[in-house]
Parts: structure tokens; sequence; C-alpha cells
């Protein structure tokens, strides 16, 4: 149904802009054209072929219609360039201006209500306001976009003229208010542009795909326009002490916050980033909570309901932004702010645009809400804008003891029961997100399972996630460790107590080497475990990367996580990340190595590097390390106990003739006798042993060990 303001509208702005034209008769058949067309839907005015001009019409009428204006309309399709003659010009003005008086009403239709209500609350004058109404018809009525493309297709009048001409404004105040300083283009609320191969006037002045919506039926009034763009406030899901582990970040962004509140501060932007399903969101949404703040999601769908563009989500947030300000209990949050960038190779060749750095730059520095902004990767983001952050914290998968406490969580809301000890042991099973733990216990309940059916969704899912998930196989299973079963060149028993005895300084160091398998990452989780403290083990393939610069962060990260958790941390296979500088061929070998012995210097926490290659250490990380221990293969006593220890059986005498055994060679045997089921077999396990051996390249002539019956003096 049609709106007789719309209509009347179209008619006033059209008699506006026929007076203003000038002797451009090209501009002026557009004109036409789109009279003839849409003349006697939208405004009454019927103009007949000439042919009809005789037929069925009186005398009167006929006056009314002269037989240029008839044969100008019959004419309309036979040459774009054949000039519009004056006298059917001057028609056309005439039956335009009487439509115009003819629809003339004062019921404002409730789109002109909705875009009053938008223009006062964004405190728009009557210009800004007749201009926002001019874009957003562009988008909700065709007929009149239809018309500003004919004329714009012509080219041969200006954004700017065209606007003034339909609106009845003087061109220097039209001009004023689409400066990139103006509140319509600060606001968010219209944005100037073009598309280097579209000719339509729709495509150079834009109203947001969201306002759209919210400005056209059904919805009315500001509260709804506020509801459509803004949404609901998001609900927290999660408890303030669900980030216990994160007490003291928790409680400085909520200070941050209450402060920009209390002062109107603007420019506060807070980042939080780490790998996804570590609950980003839902501690923006529980702070907000714990502030009894009200937190709005941006842009997470458009008027389709299909994931917004870059743009629209940009134009939202500054729209919602100027919407809020007043009300200081507020804040806004950006998700995934990866959005925020773009395939340069793409912008260049498929007609996107990158974000220019100074436009994300000063909606950093000026936006007036404060701004939660998350993302999973920050290596991607140019320096300078992440410098404009107020805060920038990294929220990581949280610690074992809050972990069990997530589980217990799910396990309850989803009434899957697992025994306390079985929940304590996937917690240490499985280091990963909250998310993923959600996402197991969810895919368990459907498939009416339980513990097996846990472990297999996320073993599955760490195939996708991989490196977000971190797998320990040895949880809830009973490790017994002996020191005694190491042949180190240190009394490790009477060194583990000393340490563990006293509480003071934490920051020493380990570095144990020999061959593989003798237990030197073994005894470094022992002695984590004896001081209760969580190991935090990183391989050379966690901190190498491709790119220059690359492993030297990983290297940090590695230190700094540590730190965070609390962590005992362990570098295994340390000679590739401390190779002798001597040997170095290229720059970054030299950096990669200065990075490790800057870190191992000033980390407060004990931390240890296992190698099998000793001689190939950098002289200057060997001062570095507190306690330097030599583990060796088992002295012939040892071998016996370890033979004991792992198969609960006497040891043979001829296994004393095997000189070159580890308690991993034992650890291998023992698991190859189970399947073979051969465990209390003791010639056939002596016999594996001595493959085991066999297969080693590095036997010393001379093994050297650790006395059982010395003592650290």
């Amino acid at each position: 149904m049609q709106d007789k303001f719309e209509d009347s509208l179209i008619a006033q702005q059209l008699a506006s802009l026929m007076n203003k034209l000038s002797s451009s008769s090209r501009v002026k058949r557009k004109v036409a054209e789109w009279i003839f067309e849409h003349g006697e839907a939208i405004l009454g005015i019927s103009i007949p072929d000439e042919d009809d001009l005789d037929v069925g019409r009186s005398r009167k009428s006929r006056k009314r219609r002269s037989s240029i204006l008839s044969k100008t309309y019959s004419d309309r399709w036979d040459n774009e360039n054949k000039l519009l003659p004056s006298a059917a010009w001057k028609e056309l003005n005439e039956l335009v201006l009487l439509a115009s008086k003819k629809l003339k009403t004062s019921n404002k239709s409730q789109l002109q209500k909705n875009i009053d209500a938008l223009s006062r609350e964004l405190g728009f004058d009557a210009i800004e306001t007749k201009i926002l109404g001019l874009a957003v018809r562009l988008k909700c009525n065709e007929s009149y976009a239809e018309l500003c493309d004919k004329l714009f297709s012509s080219r041969k009048i200006s954004i700017n003229q065209l606007i003034a001409y339909m609106l009845n404004l003087p061109i220097r105040d039209v001009s004023q208010r689409l400066k990139y300083a103006s509140s319509l283009l600060q606001t968010g609320i219209i944005k100037i542009g073009s598309d280097r191969w579209s000719r339509d006037f729709s495509d150079y002045i834009k109203t947001p795909d969201l306002v759209n919506l919210a400005i056209q039926d059904p919805n009315v009034g500001i509260r709804d326009i506020k509801r459509v763009i803004l949404g609901l406030p998001c609900k927290a899901e999660l408890t303030w002490s669900d980030y216990d582990h994160l007490k003291e970040d928790r409680g400085f962004i909520a200070d941050i916050i209450k402060g920009a509140i209390s002062e109107n501060a603007k420019g506060i932007n807070i980042l939080l980033y780490g790998v996804p399903g570590t609950g980003k969101t839902e501690l923006c949404k529980t702070i907000a909570k714990k502030l009894k703040l009200n937190i709005h999601s941006i842009g997470e769908m458009d008027e389709d309901g299909n994931e917004p563009r870059k743009k629209e989500r940009l134009a939202a947030l500054k729209i919602s932004d100027h919407l809020l300000f007043k009300n200081g209990n507020s804040l806004l949050l950006f998700d995934e702010m990866e959005d925020l960038l773009e395939n340069s190779f793409k912008s260049m060749f498929f007609g996107g645009s990158s974000m220019p750095k100074v436009f994300l730059n000063r909606l950093l520095e000026n936006n007036s809400v404060p701004t939660f902004w998350t993302c999973n990767d920050i290596d991607q983001f140019d320096p300078a804008l992440l410098r404009r952050m107020t805060l920038a914290i990294e929220i990581k998968s949280p610690p074992e003891n809050v972990r069990v406490r997530i589980w217990k969580k799910y396990l309850k809301q989803n009434k899957v029961k697992i025994t306390p000890n079985k929940i304590t042991e996937l917690a240490q099973m499985f280091e990963c997100p909250p998310s993923l733990i959600s996402n197991a216990v969810k895919s368990a309940k459907l498939a009416n399972g339980g513990e097996e059916e846990i472990k297999l969704s996320i073993e599955k899912m760490a195939l996708v996630a991989g490196r977000h998930i971190k797998i320990n196989p040895l949880a809830g299973k009973e490790v017994i460790f002996r020191t005694e079963l190491l042949n180190a060149d240190q009394n490790l028993t009477a060194l583990t107590n000393r340490i563990v005895n006293q509480s003071v300084m934490k920051n020493f160091s380990f570095c144990l080497y020999g061959p593989a398998g003798t237990g030197k990452s073994a005894y470094i989780r022992y002695l984590a475990k004896k001081m209760g403290m969580e190991v935090l083990q990183k391989r050379t393939s966690d901190l190498m990367s491709m790119w220059v610069g690359g492993t030297e962060k990983n290297i940090a990260k590695a230190f700094q996580e540590a730190r965070q958790k609390k962590a005992f941390l362990i570098f295994d296979e340390a000679d590739s990340l401390l190779r002798d500088r001597k040997s170095a061929r290229q720059s970054w070998e030299v950096t990669q190595v200065n990075e490790m012995l800057t870190w191992m210097e000033s980390h407060p926490l004990p931390f240890a590097c296992t190698t099998n290659l000793m001689d190939n250490l950098d002289a200057a990380s060997l001062r570095r390390f507190t306690f330097k221990v030599n583990c060796q293969y088992l002295t012939t006593q040892q071998t016996k106990m370890t033979f004991e220890h792992f198969f609960n059986l006497q040891a043979p005498d001829e296994i004393v003739y095997l000189k070159v055994l580890t308690p991993g060679d034992f650890a291998v045997v023992q698991k190859k006798a189970k399947i073979l089921r051969q465990s209390s077999d003791a010639t056939a396990l002596v016999e594996m042993l001595k493959g085991e051996c066999e297969v080693k390249q590095d036997i010393p002539s001379n093994p050297i060990g650790f006395n059982l019956s010395s003592k650290v003096q």
C-alpha cells in the first residue's frame, strides 16, 4: 500500500529539482523519462499517446495535454539524445507542481517519524535530517532511487548538486554536512563513497543495512530503532568466580571501566586475545555483569541473518557508540576483531578495499563508550593499532584446578555422571579451552555416554584444533618415580629434598644432559610435583618459526606463560635453542640464542633445559644454569634395581652384561612385553633389552655414573 506522505515528498522534491535544473537537455530528458514511467503511479499524472488525444476525451481535457507533450511521450524510446522541447518541459513542470499541491499532507509517514526520532537522538539539525531521509529512501524506495540514478548517470550533475536540488537547499549547506568531520559521517549513519564500476547515485551515498532495517516498518519510535541497531544487552553465562585464575587481570579491567564511566573518558578500548574458546567473550559479559552495566555485541548478523560485511560492522559500532554515550551505563563488544582485516591481494583484483590505518586509529582514539575487542591472534595487526588499546591481555586455557571446576559445572548442567577422581583425571589429561569442555560434555550426553565418549570427542577435536588442545596421556596413571634409578653425577635425592625444603628462592635453573631416555625430563616433572608446581613443557617444534623474529616471540611467550601460570618451565632439545653462536651462519641464529639468554637471566621461577648434545650449547648459556646434571646409562646395580622395579621379577645374572641401558629402554620393553604377553618371561625380557642396546650408536667404551653410596656434601 502506497503512503500519501511519501508520494507527496517525492512530488515536492521533483518540483524543486525541475525548478533548479539548468538548460542541460540531457538531464531534463532523464527527468521526463522517469515521469513518463512512474508519474501516473506515484504522482497521478497521466500522459496519453499522441494517437489517444482525440479518443474518449472532452475538449477541456484535451486542452490540458498539448500535442507536443504527447508526441514527446510517444517518441520517448526513439532517440535518447534527442532534445526535449521546452514546451514539453514547461508542461511537465506545471503537472508536477499541480501534483505536489494535490498530494500535500501534514500526516507524516511512519518512515519519516522514525527518521525524525533517530535524528533527534543523534543530535542532527534540520538539514542533516533531510539528507538522512534522502539516503534512507534510496534504499527503501525503488522508484525514488531510480530517479536519482537516472539523473546522476547523465554525469551532468554532481552529488552535492543533486541533493541540494532535490531537498531545496543551498549547495554550500549540503557540502558542509557531507564533510568527513560532519555529524552524518562521524556517526557512521551515512557513508559517501564510490564504486569504480558503478554509475548509480545510490552507490555513492549509503546508509548501513542495519539502519535501513531499524528505520522501516514494523518499527515505531526510537525504542524500536535502538533495539534493532543495538540488540538486547548480552547476558553472562559464567560467574565472576569462573575467572578466579585471572583475578589480577579481571580486577584491573573492572577498575579501568569504572574509572572511564565515572570520568566520561574517551578512547577506552580493552583487547582480549588468545586461542578460540578460552572464554574471552564471556569474560567481557561477566565483567559487565559484575559492574551492573549493559553490554551490547556489535554487528553479529545483517538484515538477512547473514554475516555482515566489515564496513557494516564498523558502521554499527560508530552508530552504537553515539546512541549510547549519554547513557553512562553501557559497554560495547566487538567480537572477532580479525574481521577488520582484508587480504590486500583480493582487494586489488576483486574490488574490495582495505581499511585505512588512520580510520581505525581515529576510531580507537575517539570512541565515547568503553569498548571490548576480542581476537584470536594479534600478530597480523599493525603495532600502531595495538598501541592505541588502553589494555591488551592474553587469555589462555585455564590451569588444572580451574578446569576441574569447569568440568564439574558442565557435567552437572548436562546431567552426565562421572566420579570425582575421573573428573580430576580429565582435567589433567586435557589442557583445553572451556568451550571444548562444554561441547565434549554435550556430545557425550547426546550419545547417552560418559567418560569414554567425552575423551573420544576431545581427541577428535584435537586433530582439528591442533596446538589449542594439549593431551597428557599419562594423566590418571600414577607413575612411581625413584631418583635412585637415575645415573646422575649428583645425588638427586638429597638435592631434591634441599630444594623442596627451602621455600624462598625460586629463580633457579637446571641443565640436564646425557643420552636419550636417561630420565632428564622425568626428573624435572618429579621435582615440580614435589614443589607443588604445574609443569609447562615446550618442545623445539613448539617454538621454532618460519618467520624472522617468530622464534624469539615464541620463546618470550613461553617464559611469560610460565610466569602467568607459576609453572616449572621445561625446554626439551634445548641444544636447538642454545646452539653455540660461533657456529652460526645466519643472523637469526644469533638473535634466537640472545633471546633465550636474556629470559634465562631474568626469569623469576624455576626452569630446566634438557639436551642430548651438551657440546653444542653456547658457553654463555652454561653460566646461566644453577645446576648442571649429567645423566648417563645405568650402572650394573641400577640395571638390576630397574629390572625389578619395572617387571616385579628378580633380575637374571646375564643382565649385567648390558652396559647401555636407560630407564626409557625399560619403559619401552615393558610396553612391548605386555603386547606380546611376555611380562613374566625374564629371559624374553633380557633379549628385548639387549635389542634396545644393539640399536644405539653412541655406546661409550667406559660409561661413567653416579655411585649410589655417594652423598651431596
